[in-house]
């Protein structure tokens, strides 16, 4: 539900492009299932800087690219972002 809404949030309010959408959304999936295996269920609430972090030590053994890993880490933090706008 939240990522259906900050994906319409991204395209209406913030102009994004389509592909723009499509890289945020894979990459915040990607990051969600990152945690589902750690923490066992994806809950914005209980996500800390740790967490973060350990997700990005990972993209790091996975051999994912500095400025690869730097947009998918926009990428949440702009989900982030979102959620404490909305209050969510």
């Amino acid at each position: 539900m939240w990522k259906e809404k900050w994906i319409q949030h991204l395209r209406n309010e913030k102009n994004y492009s389509s592909h723009t959408e499509i890289s945020y959304l894979t990459d915040l999936t990607q990051f969600q299932q990152f945690i589902e295996e750690e923490c066992g269920e994806f809950d914005p609430k209980q996500i800390d800087s740790d967490l973060v972090r350990l997700w990005i030590a990972h993209l790091v053994e996975e051999g994912i690219k500095p400025r690869s890993a730097n947009r998918k880490l926009s990428a949440v933090k702009t989900f982030f972002n979102y959620l404490n706008k909305i209050g969510a």
